[in-house]
């Protein structure tokens, strides 16, 4: 709830709560995996522990091989510190267990993307769309492929949908705004900015923030915000390591600093 995706509940609020319960769960029973997926999810969205998150997701896998949760919510981890080969590799698994989730085949076709495999990964979120139109996550992810191999108006109307299938939500407005931004339409771009500042009294969206200026092209703007979104515990900070706008400011020695900072490989 206190992700970019839901944007219910400001991150700090939602780890206190969130540790509370995970405590009971394990107390209970710490032999099931979605205590240890739960707990890799923690690590990675709020104490940027990426080796401790690897831990428990291996945890859950060691558990139940064929864990769809773990083996999916590992893959855009694995990503961010540069092991692309295996997040397709998990991502594929899951596949192999769940061949028609759509949910599944979304997250196969990010971590192409994310690999620079862009034409695989188009062709495999499109698979996934057909799966399910609905899905607003296909969408979004179909325009971030397509955002990062600069089809930037056709990542613009993927977004765009997304957003149509999910108006409230935070990270479908902060991609079309990123986008929009990149695109030179300045205007559109500080429209989605302000629809995501305005989510401020609910969550935090200081990351969002920061991607869109990251579009604008203004430099100091994003890495202010990122700093705030550091502090506030803004989540996921991977994604500084996905997002496509982000991902265009890695030879700014300021860009180097921050994955210093929170723990990611450069590179």
């Amino acid at each position: 709830m206190g992700s970019i995706r839901m944007g219910l509940m400001k991150p700090i609020d939602a780890l206190r709560q969130a540790r509370t319960q995970l405590s009971r769960a394990m107390d209970i029973d710490d032999t099931l995996t979605e205590t240890h997926c739960t707990l890799g999810l923690l690590k990675i969205w709020y104490e940027l522990d990426w080796a401790g998150a690897e831990r428990e997701f291996g945890q859950a896998l060691a558990l139940d091989p064929n864990n769809i949760t773990a083996l999916l919510w590992q893959t855009p981890l694995l990503s961010a510190i540069n092991r692309h080969a295996e997040s397709i590799a998990s991502a594929q698994k899951a596949k192999e267990c769940e061949p028609c989730s759509p949910v599944v085949n979304t997250y196969l076709g990010l971590a192409l993307g994310n690999a620079g495999q862009f034409e695989p990964g188009i062709r495999q979120l499109n698979l996934a769309i057909e799966l399910d139109p609905f899905y607003y996550r296909s969408h979004m992810f179909l325009g971030t492929v397509l955002d990062l191999s600069d089809r930037r108006e056709e990542a613009i109307a993927a977004y765009r949908r997304a957003l149509e299938l999910n108006p409230d939500g935070p990270e479908s407005l902060g991609s079309l705004g990123s986008a929009l931004a990149s695109s030179g339409d300045v205007r559109g771009a500080m429209e989605m900015m302000e629809r995501v500042k305005a989510t401020d009294g609910r969550f935090e969206p200081a990351l969002l923030i920061a991607q869109i200026y990251a579009g604008l092209g203004d430099a100091s703007e994003t890495f202010r915000w990122l700093q705030i979104g550091y502090e506030r515990k803004a989540s996921p900070l991977y994604l500084v390591r996905l997002l496509p706008s982000l991902r265009r400011l890695e030879s700014d020695p300021r860009y180097l600093s921050f994955l210093d900072q929170i723990g990611l490989p450069r590179g």
